[in-house]
């Protein structure tokens, strides 16, 4: 199996961010080791094919984004030092568009933890190459890839950005692949892709499916609910699994098997995961109780759709074993 990856992904460091639990400043959950953490594992399990990403423009990412958003994207670029947004437009406020940085800012971002910072938009760009690199040796033969995504992507939609995620990696490759057939697009992170929804919702270019904790406990509370089927041309095109953050990887595994089936029912070419690692017991923003093995059993369970299949990395934060999980994953996907 090919690993894309690029190290242009540390030019990405939040730093920082605020833990409402705790009430404190703590260092943020997305941080440069997690990747490397993982690339280090795969390399000492002999994934070492490694491929270094293509090169991409701000424009490849209008494919899925709108082009004002991604305007504002390269606006933001030209800046220096830390940008967060201080004003969000809430439910109960004019949704008129400001023409000031400090306005768009919270007119785009959902949140407090998905700060720009020097060097944040060359790692916007090179996950987001990463994720087509992959795409693009789906297209040319290869039966299984793994982008090594960083920043992640399935919280950023069409035009906003949050969760940690700025543009969205795994629709990127899903519309590039459905371009040349079916595609589906199955979310296996802990936390519902809204993003990802979003930009689907309303399409059947590709099929939206997830699998995640329920969204009146978890983030994102607002998406992800089983009565989202999508709409207009989208709609049957889109299917939320939520589970109880209580679920047990057995019964997880169970859930899992029925969405399954409902991907092999649309006889797509293309498969697109967003991987997500934080379901692993000991993650700081999951609730899940995964051991490393449960990965590479539901590795195996998406191994037996045999489909041309690109993983694209979205969550995991615990250090300690997000390696372990990432290699075991890969290696039931290659069973």
């Amino acid at each position: 199996m090919k690993i894309v990856y690029t190290r242009q992904h540390l030019a990405h460091d939040p730093l920082y961010m605020f833990e409402p639990e705790e009430e404190e400043i703590i260092t943020h959950h997305e941080a440069p080791d997690r990747v490397e953490e993982i690339f280090r594992a795969l390399v000492n399990s002999n994934f070492a094919d490694i491929i270094a990403p293509e090169e991409i423009s701000f424009d490849d990412l209008t494919s899925v984004h709108d082009k004002d958003f991604i305007s504002y994207i390269q606006r933001i670029s030209e800046h220096d030092g830390l940008i967060l947004p201080n004003c969000f437009a809430t439910r109960n406020f004019s949704l008129h568009k400001p023409k000031s940085l400090s306005g768009l800012q919270g007119y785009y971002c959902t949140d407090f933890s998905t700060p720009f910072r020097p060097g944040t938009i060359d790692g916007i760009l090179s996950s987001a190459g990463t994720a087509l690199t992959g795409a693009g040796l789906l297209l040319h033969g290869d039966s299984a890839v793994f982008s090594l995504t960083r920043p992640p992507g399935h919280h950023a939609g069409r035009n906003f950005y949050g969760g940690f995620c700025y543009v969205n990696n795994a629709a990127l490759a899903a519309e590039r692949l459905s371009r040349e057939g079916k595609t589906i697009l199955l979310d296996i992170d802990y936390h519902h892709g809204n993003g990802s929804q979003d930009i689907f919702y309303a399409t059947d270019a590709v099929y939206y499916l997830s699998i995640h904790a329920d969204p009146s406990d978890e983030y994102p509370y607002y998406s992800g609910y089983s009565d989202e089927k999508g709409t207009g041309k989208g709609a049957g095109f889109n299917t939320n699994i939520p589970i109880s953050k209580e679920s047990t990887p057995a019964e997880y595994k169970e859930k899992l098997e029925s969405a399954l089936h409902l991907i092999d029912a649309q006889k797509c070419e293309y498969l697109v995961v967003s991987l997500g690692l934080d379901p692993e017991k000991d993650d700081p923003l999951g609730n899940f109780s995964f051991e490393s093995e449960d990965f590479r059993e539901i590795g195996n369970l998406i191994s037996r759709l045999k489909m041309k299949t690109l993983v694209v990395l979205e969550g995991g934060y615990n250090l300690d074993t997000i390696g372990e999980c990432a290699v075991d994953f890969l290696t039931g996907i290659s069973e």
